[in-house]
């Protein structure tokens, strides 16, 4: 199935197919978790200051609404407790994620994106479309550009709290090399590597320096092992990105930063972990 973006280019299929019985989940399991704990705390305290009421000011609220607030102190304070391991749980797992076309990124985002346009189109990449990204670990909003010669995938994105710039490549032996700019890691440099994934994580720097880095990254991981860049096409460019988010998974697991391994999956002309199966025409 295909959807048609204000680009006027299609989209791929998106649909998990039958090597991995993962679909997408439009409902973040890590924001449902911290909304639940806001929820146990506001009845947590409202059981704590009506059973002190009843006591200071010998309020007559009656044997089973005593027992019942008694009950709901015992369920939601250990619920309370349990939601940091939760939440951790839901943030290493692997979500399928899903590109919808949207129309008008936030506000934000459109003014990351002036700042940046210059720089981009300067460098040859052309726009690919705007995208409200589902199924992540936070609802995030992206703008995605490819490289005139395809070798190399831009993507703008509003996660949660920040804003970012990420950079994908892929190789002819299915791995993965992305860089992304991250403002907690502002004047840090932090390298991680897999047998199918190659991340670099760098401050906040600007599009030209990142974009400098990231080819040299691709050339040094390249020549180390004897890969050869592949071009992506424009209509393949969302089936590269959910590519190299499995990727990038997989990597986490590799690391020990994740328990939730992650099976081979076909996105259009790309296998996890194989790399391209298939040729455009």
């Amino acid at each position: 199935m295909s959807q048609s973006t204000p680009s006027s280019f299609t989209v791929p299929s998106q649909v998990a197919g039958p090597d991995d019985p993962r679909d997408v989940e439009p409902w973040n399991r890590g924001r449902l978790v911290l909304a639940l704990r806001g929820w146990l705390g506001w009845i947590a305290g409202a059981t704590w200051l009506l059973c002190s009421l009843s006591e200071v000011r010998g309020l007559p609220l009656g044997l089973p609404i005593e027992a019942m607030m008694g009950l709901l102190g015992l369920v939601t304070l250990p619920l309370i407790f349990a939601t940091p391991t939760l939440f951790r749980r839901s943030i290493t797992r692997f979500y399928e994620r899903q590109f919808v076309p949207t129309d008008q990124s936030p506000g934000k985002l459109r003014r990351f994106l002036e700042k940046h346009e210059a720089a981009i189109h300067y460098a040859g990449f052309s726009h690919v479309g705007s995208f409200r990204v589902v199924g992540g670990k936070f609802c995030s909003f992206g703008e995605l550009f490819v490289g005139r010669q395809g070798d190399v995938i831009v993507e703008l994105v509003k996660l949660e709290n920040y804003l970012a710039i990420e950079m994908l490549s892929l190789n002819n032996q299915g791995r993965a090399i992305l860089s992304c700019s991250q403002r907690p890691l502002a004047g840090s440099m932090k390298q991680q590597s897999s047998p199918h994934a190659v991340c670099l994580r760098v401050g906040t720097p600007a599009f030209e320096t990142l974009l400098s880095q990231h080819q040299s990254l691709v050339a040094q991981v390249n020549e180390e092992t004897g890969a050869e860049p592949i071009e992506i096409a424009k209509d393949e460019v969302l089936d590269a990105m959910l590519y190299g988010c499995r990727a990038h998974h997989d990597m986490l697991v590799h690391l020990g930063e994740s328990e939730d391994r992650v099976g081979p999956m076909t996105y259009g002309p790309f296998r996890f972990p194989t790399g391209r199966v298939t040729e455009t025409a």
